[in-house]
């Protein structure tokens, strides 16, 4: 740049001064500039270059950001407890929740890492065989991938996890162990090492040894082999160790002789939730040492009085209970404890309590008045709104169709309400002359309400009122109100004002092949194609318009054999897996048996599930899905004994239907039979 402010002189001062100024001085004048703007030009070119790459560098890191960091939903308070790895006590059931969830998310969002970068690092096999034929390498991957050395260590607890252990999402996850891989045990120091990466764990290390304990990760198929006559109860409690203890604590309706006798052998954690047992306070008392008090705190089925309360009123979680609907609710009985309650909670508990206007008048000034606002089962009365006027919310309460709404009611109250709220209530019925009245006191303005009276399916709709106010209509919401007197002759009236797109979501429209076909441009096919019931012959009419990545999921439209077929390359053969209106058969599951996905057909509950069929294709099942699929599964003790090397048993102890149909019969020797197999073989292993 200074050669070319020096060039620049000299010629300024030739031209300035008249010098000597021949052809040839010209010319390299003229061709000097040429290069100068060449130069100029290239120079700022790169500059933008520049600058679009760090812009997209920018947005790329932004977006990474914001993937990564989903936690500023939350307050900084929660951010600095969720880091702690302990949830203080003040904190509610709702907010500790809350806590946990995100902890599994980031957990799962770094095991999902792990995963993709192994995906990465075996890009043939599939990663299903890949996991139960080999080891994973792990200092191989640390050293391929630095950055992901964290995501891949929670490779380890990727599979079947501990059920039933604990109440607790952190350990769960990290006390795992593989079913198929039978001599790999984690030492204690390993699952601490792997945890530290995620959460401070001071306040759970103290549980890891117990628990420990608890992990079997062999089948003893061998041994089973060996077995012979006894019955199938005995022969599956070898198959996971935790299976009987959970399901029978969970929902046998134990006695106090079976409690007692074999007082150690119980989940008692589970057993606190059981609400067949025969609660009595002599069981409480009797086993106060035992019992999970959280648990008992939110079940209903307890002998629930005050003397029980008091007796145990350091034991009980107070917001547990401010929700539980078995106590017996009575304003004496909310005053005995006022001082104990969440009131917050208490103020949400809509089926328990009986609301009347003198217990809200009692502790008004404790009461959650959003929820109160919101609440239906109260008699509402205009003497009780006035009454409380000062407190109610009303924004919530403008929502609320229990009100007794006239139009006495909505004008005393007229610059309280929320009006956009109030025309979308369904509980009130907009009249001609309500609109009316509203629009001469100019509250907010017609355009201030348009789309939710638009919307409001509950008003006198009618052509005369359409018209008379067919400037001022949102007709994109008019589109999607199903209270419209909807015919062909009326939507071909107001053809030009129709949003199809938002007509095609509208089920009230009289659908004829005459009404598509006439619009058939207009429709939104997308929606049609995963949401309307089409006959075969209304697939076929439509095929060239149907979507039919979409359509795999619509469980509306008259799946035969033929439209499977026709259209078999044109289909999400993942989504079709899961749709229950196909023609299931065992015909149909070997035709296209290399095109299912089966970990949807596993939990499909339409599919005709019989011993004959598991077996046929036990090896193209996944057992995890197929074990929660509760409701569809024909249970018996044949069918638990012929798959129990498949079974998910961890997944199978909290299955009420299972226990219904197998367990719940049994008598009390058998029972006992059971527990004793299950002590003394376990025992002889630990």
């Amino acid at each position: 740049m200074p050669i070319i402010n020096c060039l620049a002189q000299r010629d300024r001062r030739l031209i300035e001064h008249g010098g000597d100024f021949s052809l040839g001085d010209f010319i390299f004048m003229i061709g000097f500039w040429i290069v100068v703007i060449i130069i100029y030009t290239l120079y700022h070119k790169r500059d933008k270059e520049d600058e679009v790459v760090t812009e997209k560098e920018s947005k790329e890191n932004k977006k990474s950001t914001n993937t990564l960091s989903e936690i500023k939903l939350m307050s900084d308070e929660e951010i600095e407890v969720m880091s702690s790895g302990v949830v203080p006590d003040e904190y509610s059931p709702y907010e500790e929740e809350r806590l946990k969830r995100y902890q599994l998310k980031k957990m799962s969002n770094l095991i999902e890492q792990g995963v993709i970068v192994l995906k990465d690092y075996n890009k043939q096999q599939e990663l299903e065989e890949y996991l139960i034929h080999n080891e994973i390498p792990f200092d191989e991957l640390f050293y391929l991938y630095p950055a992901r050395s964290t995501s891949l260590k929670w490779l380890r607890p990727l599979y079947k996890t501990v059920e039933g252990v604990i109440d607790n999402t952190y350990l769960k996850l990290v006390i795992a162990y593989y079913s198929s891989n039978a001599n790999e045990r984690y030492s204690l120091e390993e699952i601490i090492d792997v945890t530290k990466c995620i959460i401070n764990i001071k306040s759970i290390l103290k549980d890891l040894p117990t628990l420990l304990n608890y992990i079997e990760t062999e089948w003893w198929e061998g041994y089973l082999n060996n077995i012979r006559n006894i019955s199938f109860y005995e022969r599956s409690v070898v198959c996971d160790r935790y299976f009987f203890p959970n399901i029978l604590s969970r929902f046998y309706p134990l006695s106090e002789i079976i409690l007692d006798k074999y007082i150690e052998w119980w989940n008692w954690e589970i057993l606190s939730q059981n609400t067949s047992l025969i609660w009595s306070e002599r069981i409480i008392i009797k086993y106060e040492e035992l019992w999970d008090w959280e648990k008992l705190s939110i079940n209903k089925c307890l002998p629930w009085d005050k003397k029980i309360i008091d007796k145990y009123i350091n034991n009980w979680n107070w917001d547990y209970l401010s929700i539980n609907e078995g106590l017996p609710w009575s304003i004496e009985f909310i005053s005995f404890y006022k001082d104990k309650w969440n009131w917050a909670l208490l103020s949400n508990n809509n089926k328990g309590i009986k609301w009347t206007e003198d217990l809200v008048g009692m502790y008004k000034e404790k009461w959650d008045w959003y929820a109160i606002s919101k609440k239906t089962n109260i008699p509402w009365t205009v003497n009780f709104i006035e009454k409380y006027k000062d407190e109610l919310w009303w924004p919530s309460l403008s929502e609320n169709k229990s009100l007794p709404w006239d139009i006495n009611l909505i004008f005393e109250h007229g610059f309280d309400w929320s009006w956009t709220s109030l025309t979308f209530n369904d509980g009130i019925q907009w009249t001609e002359d309500l609109i009316h009245e509203y629009l001469r006191r100019h509250y907010l303005g017609w355009q201030k309400i348009s789309r939710s009276l638009s919307g409001n399916k509950s008003l006198l709709w009618s052509e005369d009122l359409l018209d008379k106010y067919i400037d001022k209509w949102d007709w994109n919401y008019l589109s999607s109100n199903i209270g419209l007197p909807w015919t062909l002759k009326f939507i071909d009236k107001y053809a030009k004002m129709w949003n199809f797109k938002q007509l095609t979501y509208n089920s009230k429209l009289p659908w004829t092949d005459k009404l598509i076909q006439k619009y058939i441009d207009k429709w939104d096919w997308e929606f049609i194609s995963n949401q309307f019931k089409l006959s075969e012959e209304q697939v076929n009419l439509y095929e060239n318009r149907i979507d039919w990545n979409i359509a795999s999921s619509n469980i509306n439209i008259q799946w035969t054999n033929a439209v499977i077929e026709r259209h078999k390359n044109e289909l999400n053969w993942q989504q079709l897996s899961g749709n229950e209106s196909l023609p299931w058969t065992i015909d149909l599951l070997r035709r296209y048996k290399n095109q299912w996905d089966w970990s949807f057909v596993s939990s499909t509950k339409e599919i005709p599930w019989s011993s004959k069929l598991m077996n046929e294709f036990k090896d193209c099942l996944d057992w995890y899905d197929l074990t929660a699929n509760e409701e569809s599964i024909p249970w018996s003790v044949s069918l638990l004994d012929k798959f129990k090397k498949y079974w998910r048993w961890s997944n199978l102890n909290t299955n009420n239907r299972l226990f219904s149909i197998v367990f719940s019969s049994l008598l009390h020797d058998d029972l006992e039979a059971i527990i004793l197999f299950h002590k003394n073989y376990f025992h002889t292993k630990d």
